[in-house]
C-alpha cells in the first residue's frame, strides 16, 4: 500500500503545487473497499487522464473552463 500512496502523493503535489484546489474520491463504505483498493483506482485514473483517453460531457461540463490536469503519469 505505501508504494499506492506514494505514486497518488508524487502525481498530485505537482498538481497542487500549480493550481489545483481540491480532489474528491467518491467511494462505498469501509466494509467494501479497503484503501490500498481506493488507491489503485485512483492511479487507474490518473493514468487515463494523462494518456489522453477522456471527453468532455457535454450535458455537464459545457459551461464549465476547462482546466487540464493531464501531465504525464
Amino acid at each position: 500500500m505505501q508504494d499506492e500512496a506514494k505514486r497518488v502523493a508524487e502525481r498530485f503535489q505537482p498538481l497542487f503545487d500549480n493550481g489545483l484546489l481540491d480532489v474528491k474520491f467518491f467511494v462505498p463504505k469501509p466494509e467494501v473497499c479497503s484503501l490500498p483498493e481506493i488507491l489503485e483506482e485512483a492511479i487507474k485514473i490518473q493514468e487515463t487522464i494523462s494518456a489522453g483517453k477522456t471527453r468532455v460531457v457535454e450535458t455537464i461540463d459545457r459551461d464549465f473552463q476547462h482546466t487540464s490536469f493531464d501531465a504525464s503519469f
